[in-house]
């Protein structure tokens, strides 16, 4: 799927006007109707928590590049990984797919990319959505809407050494052209060909014929290519009369797992099974003589709602997937992002921002800390895992707002001791639990593990906190799930 192409300079890009039409959400070349939009998928998206998991990341005299329609796409930027830039779409659908190519820290935030018909003999690569590519720091996709009447791939990453935060974005009708053979495309909505150091997703909803995640590397050796931490929350996927499999994970003993949160698959009902109606709309699935212990577990809970587990999967999925719509209706419901997107905020954006890397800790967190010089080429991330403090604590304490900075030569304070149990209230982040809040998205936020905040709040931290109370975020993550 992943097709060559030649790259064209960002200073060559030239800016004219071009007014194109509004896409329909019709039948795809006359076939039956599709469910680009469905019953639920236009639920009031005031009805429902909007803060975002992660802000965009700070950026160092970033270049901003203006996007305007330019023929029919589709659109490569060729960025120098050393730099960061600001990417802005117009306020118009842009006519064709965006491949963003190198850059350090990227920011593109509102705006739509619409895929029109690419003629006869069109790649794939024409009618894919967005590509992200060998970026160095922290890429943050936000708001964006993607749709078009030739729409056959979404999202498609290969920056092993990048944060990828996607939030907020929906994707509609992705469909191969051939929607009985699929000869032309196995579409995706997202799909890490070339890894990422780490892909984050909040808030996404997207409708696909075929494929919905599809988590694995497909390089020449995809032993030398185990995927970086993934965390899904807030996820739905729409499938259409002919979609397969919505969630696939490969089998990998190197990738570094994948958290759940919050995440629903509607499954047609051409693909329901007796086992189950998600039983063969993920993988592994659930036959037990092809996956062994690794096969999926499907089971319903107190609210008779049906759900998949792999228990014993590696890399390690921590997390269920549930079938359906989310209750309250899709989390980027239609209508509210694309072109006028306003960001809803951040999680945790009171916390400190400001300052100089190294300058002076926070004091509540001095009484449990060292200090460390940064060598060569470390970032705040690489000293966390190196010292298996978390990165909350690193981050909080030495007012650094970006993990991928590099902070070398700078003396930092780290924990001690996090081998010990957090009995002295010194070590933790005090946190203040918000309506709708759970163990798994406070745990994410501060970049620790469930088992973690339990331990911290003592005994009785299996009890859990209601809305208002403090809780205790200890300073050290010792890896345990």
């Amino acid at each position: 799927m992943i097709d060559p192409k030649r790259p064209i300079h960002v200073s060559t890009i030239l800016i004219i006007l071009a007014v194109i039409s509004l896409p329909s959400l019709g039948p795809v070349n006359g076939s039956r109707p599709v469910r680009g939009v469905v019953p639920g998928d236009v639920a009031e998206p005031a009805r429902r928590e909007n803060l975002l998991s992660w802000a965009p990341p700070p950026l160092e005299n970033p270049t901003t590049i203006r996007l305007t329609p330019d023929d029919d796409g589709p659109y490569i930027l060729d960025l120098d990984t050393d730099k960061d830039y600001i990417i802005e779409l117009p306020d118009e659908p842009l006519p064709g797919g965006l491949s963003i190519e190198g850059g350090r820290n990227v920011q593109l935030i509102g705006g739509e990319i619409n895929i029109p018909w690419q003629g006869d003999d069109a790649s794939i690569t024409s009618r894919r959505m967005l590509k992200i590519q060998d970026a160095t720091g922290v890429v943050h996709i936000e708001g964006l809407l993607g749709r078009g009447e030739d729409l056959s791939e979404g999202i498609q990453i290969g920056a092993p050494e990048a944060i990828i935060q996607i939030q907020n974005v929906r994707i509609e009708n992705m469909h191969a052209r051939d929607q009985i053979n699929f000869s032309d495309n196995h579409p995706d909505l997202l799909q890490p060909w070339g890894n990422a150091r780490e892909v984050r997703i909040d808030r996404f909803t997207g409708t696909t014929d075929y494929q919905g995640f599809f988590l694995k590397c497909d390089v020449p050796d995809p032993q030398s290519c185990a995927l970086g931490r993934v965390i899904i929350r807030r996820t739905n996927i729409i499938g259409l009369p002919t979609a397969r499999y919505l969630f696939w994970v490969e089998q990998n003993a190197a990738g570094e797992g994948i958290i759940l949160d919050d995440v629903w698959l509607d499954v047609p009902q051409e693909r329901w099974r007796e086992q189950g109606r998600l039983a063969q709309a993920v993988w592994p699935d659930y036959r037990q003589d092809a996956f062994g212990a690794q096969r999926a577990h499907i089971s319903t809970d107190a609210w008779r709602r049906e759900y998949v587990t792999w228990p014993t999967m590696t890399p390690m999925i921590e997390g269920r997937i549930y079938e359906g719509l989310p209750p309250g209706g899709s989390f980027v419901p239609y209508g509210t992002v694309g072109i006028g997107y306003v960001s809803p905020g951040y999680v945790g954006t009171e916390s400190p921002a400001g300052g100089q890397p190294g300058s002076a800790a926070a004091s509540d967190l001095l009484a449990c800390s060292s200090t460390y010089t940064a060598r060569p080429g470390e970032t705040l991330s690489d000293i966390a895992r190196r010292h298996g403090a978390a990165l909350h604590y690193l981050a909080r304490a030495n007012r650094v707002t970006n993990p991928a900075l590099n902070v070398a030569g700078l003396t930092l304070t780290v924990p001690v001791a996090c081998r010990t149990p957090p009995a002295q209230a010194a070590c933790w982040t005090p946190h203040t639990v918000m309506p709708g809040e759970t163990p798994s998205w406070i745990a994410l936020e501060y970049d620790i593990t469930v088992r973690e905040l339990y331990i911290a709040n003592g005994p009785e931290g299996l009890i859990w906190s209601p809305p208002g109370q403090t809780v205790g975020v200890p300073a050290c993550s010792n890896g345990e799930s």
